[in-house]
């Protein structure tokens, strides 16, 4: 039995109500893709394609689907013509484990089980702007960018030099995380490609 983790990204918190945005796996540490479907931009790949191409996946019994919240994704998905199978739920292991200890959101767990706190969405505002005023050399080697080089890239996404700082530190811890991640095989260390 495989394992793949699945999220759905979409217009609206009420699934009953929302469209589909695009949807992200991850079939092992370091493994993971995000597909675009409902975004305005030509980059989006076409909806109907995708889930012809995803149902097979995400309706194998043989492969268990992990997911925060699931039920929502599932809502989303069996109104887009997918019925997933053999679901586990994170946020359900971790009441069922630590009913009242804690909250049960992504970003509780994630500080409680990898010791990662999570970057708040209202930080993630202005962010876009700052990644794309980078190159791509930049962007995937952002110790490269030295002080006049941020000066102009926070003037050109209107955003403070503290703020391009945070986010580079940010990225930074990220990149550290995912590694002691892959090192320890937090997330699911038994996980095989699909």
């Amino acid at each position: 039995m495989g394992e793949v983790a699945v999220d759905t990204e979409t217009s609206s918190l009420d699934p009953h109500q929302a469209d589909l945005i695009g949807v992200s796996l991850s079939s092992k540490i370091g493994k993971a893709c995000y597909i675009p479907i409902g975004h305005n931009s030509k980059k989006c790949i076409d909806k109907d394609l995708v889930l012809k191409k995803l149902k097979p996946l995400l309706e194998d019994q043989s492969i268990k689907k992990i997911g925060q919240n699931i039920k929502f994704d599932f809502i989303v998905l069996f109104k887009n013509g997918i019925n997933i199978t053999s679901m586990e739920d994170t946020m359900l292991m971790s009441y069922v484990l630590d009913a009242g200890k804690n909250r049960h959101n992504m970003d509780t767990l994630s500080e409680i089980h990898s010791d990662h706190k999570p970057i708040a969405f209202k930080d993630l505002v202005g962010t876009e702007a700052m990644i794309n005023s980078m190159t791509p050399l930049e962007r995937a080697n952002p110790e490269l960018i030295n002080g006049s080089r941020r000066k102009r890239i926070a003037r050109g996404s209107a955003r403070s030099i503290q703020e391009l700082n945070t986010l580079l530190k940010k990225f930074s811890e990220m990149k550290k995380l995912l590694k002691k991640m892959k090192k320890k095989q937090i997330m699911f260390p038994n996980m095989k490609q699909f």
